[in-house]
């Protein structure tokens, strides 16, 4: 599997939606089809219906766009998709609750594809690694 495609710089504290927007991308997944996979999943009370299905491409849409962000539980359930690191997330959730002053560590995420140190992008050569040229690009 390749690298994920280049884009546009992430920002140096990314809102958490936009987080969670660039790992998607990242996984080369479409909201559409976070929702219904989503609505897939196993331990599903009952089959999903058209309307959930649409409520939920609407609700992740919200939480990428600076909607209310999700709980750790309901991001849980957004990693059984695609790869994030939970603990980024929540960090990022905290940073913009508190406001830049309140002087809460960044955690460090690659401003391309949104990887941690505890989340690497895996391509072709195996997980990739901090540049030695670019301290914010894996």
């Amino acid at each position: 599997m390749a690298h994920p495609p280049r884009f546009p710089d992430l920002d140096e504290v990314p809102t958490p939606g936009a987080y969670l927007r660039r790992r998607r991308q990242a996984a080369i997944l479409t909201v559409d089809q976070v929702a219904a996979r989503l609505c897939a999943l196993p331990w599903a009370a009952v089959p999903p219906s058209q309307l959930q299905h649409a409520r939920l491409t609407q609700r992740l849409t919200q939480a990428e766009n600076g909607g209310w962000p999700f709980t750790a539980p309901q991001a849980s359930l957004l990693r059984q998709i695609f790869r994030f690191d939970l603990d980024v997330y929540l960090a990022l959730i905290d940073l913009a609750a508190a406001g830049p002053d309140y002087g809460l560590a960044v955690p460090r995420l690659c401003r391309n594809c949104g990887c941690s140190w505890h989340d690497a992008c895996v391509g072709d050569d195996g997980p990739c690694a901090w540049s030695d040229t670019h301290p914010h690009h894996c």
